[in-house]
């Protein structure tokens, strides 16, 4: 099972709600700060965002949903997930 999305995690957004957030956003970002009261709508184009934890690069920009994120494992973690592959195989 994968860990759940934290604070000094490296993420890639997989998922927005419209262009407008796409283009004011990164793609990829580390994440600075993970916020749990957020708005109840996108204000660019009025969709309803999920009740969830919102992550950011930092306290001051709003982020991404973290249901929208997928988390970018450390190298090392990578590596050892292939050892683990090769030995049972």
């Amino acid at each position: 099972m994968s860990k759940p999305i934290q604070v000094g995690d490296l993420v890639v957004v997989v998922r927005v709600c419209c262009v407008g957030y796409q283009d004011i956003s990164p793609w990829l970002f580390r994440v600075g700060d993970v916020h749990s009261v957020m708005p109840r709508k996108c204000a660019c184009c009025g969709t309803e965002l999920p009740d969830t934890q919102f992550a950011s690069t930092s306290k001051k920009y709003v982020g991404f949903p973290i249901p929208w994120l997928k988390r970018i494992p450390p190298l090392d973690e990578l590596e050892g997930e292939q050892r683990k592959e090769e030995l049972t195989a």
